[in-house]
């Protein structure tokens, strides 16, 4: 028994043709080529999308949270214009309720300087003359200087442009529970009793 050492020596023996040996190579072709860059397109195209849509939900979350502020600031001021006016009506009652009190704008006073601004609707006691008016306005401590921020009620949008026949107001303010101010708010009564009647 004989034991070949190599293909060439079996080759021989058994009288084959001898043939050089293939190596197999695998190049890319140009269709492989163009798959590859498809997908790198629809890789680049989605990354995009999803850019585009975190964008947009950015967007969004945004537009809605200053929509909430927006609204919760709109009914902040609804419900310290609730409370303005609830607490205008209690001192009307209070103080002009019984039949010996008179009302009347600070104008009756004359042009001094220690007076109010003349719109502002004071109630007298025809009782006790002598005691000071009780002023229809977010003033509360009449007892007091009316020291601070004041607000605008009656400007340039309600009447002329001059500042004489302005209204201002001092502001009450809002204290949240910790004792912080949360907000402000004014109010003052109009004595419309000195109006002409355009009935009449």
């Amino acid at each position: 028994m004989s034991i070949f050492s190599n293909r060439h020596q079996a080759s021989e023996f058994i009288g084959l043709p001898q043939f050089p040996l293939a190596r197999c190579s695998h190049a890319a072709s140009g269709s492989d080529r163009g798959n590859e860059g498809f997908a790198l397109v629809i890789s680049l195209t989605l990354m995009s999308f999803v850019l585009m849509l975190l964008l947009s939900l950015s967007l969004l979350v945004q537009v809605e949270l200053r929509s909430a502020q927006t609204s919760l600031h709109q009914l902040l001021a609804k419900e310290n214009a609730r409370l303005g006016l609830m607490l205008a009506i209690g001192d009307l009652q209070r103080y002009a309720g019984p039949d010996d009190r008179v009302t009347a704008r600070a104008e009756i006073l004359g042009e001094n300087i220690a007076n109010p601004p003349p719109y502002w609707t004071g109630i007298w006691d025809t009782a006790n003359p002598t005691n000071p008016p009780r002023w229809m306005t977010s003033w509360q401590n009449q007892e007091a200087p009316a020291d601070g921020k004041y607000i605008e009620l009656v400007g340039a949008g309600s009447v002329a442009n001059n500042p004489d026949q302005h209204v201002s107001a001092p502001t009450v303010q809002i204290t949240g529970k910790n004792g912080e101010t949360t907000g402000d708010f004014a109010w003052w009564v109009s004595d419309e009793g000195v109006k002409v009647s355009l009935g009449t």
